[in-house]
């Protein structure tokens, strides 16, 4: 029975969520099958430029938290 790989799956496959039969039917999808293959690099490669971004909030929206926590902090004082 031939199992059909979608990009859902890959996506599981990359961040480590399949099991184990899972697991080796997608490596065996990605060895054999050029389109599995394909789609698979370019999910992998989407996924190194996002582990490579750096995410910063704005500098205002820090404020606005450090904000809020410090009128919090007196008005439970109060």
């Amino acid at each position: 029975m031939r199992h059909t790989i979608t990009t859902t799956n890959l996506i599981r496959y990359i961040y480590n969520e399949v099991s184990y039969l899972e697991k080796m039917a997608i490596e065996l999808a990605i060895k054999n099958e050029d389109s599995v293959r394909s789609e698979y690099e370019q999910l992998q490669a989407a996924q190194d430029v996002l582990d490579d971004s750096i995410l910063m909030p704005e500098a205002s929206s820090i404020q606005n938290i450090l904000n809020y926590s410090s009128s919090s902090r007196l008005e439970k004082t109060f």
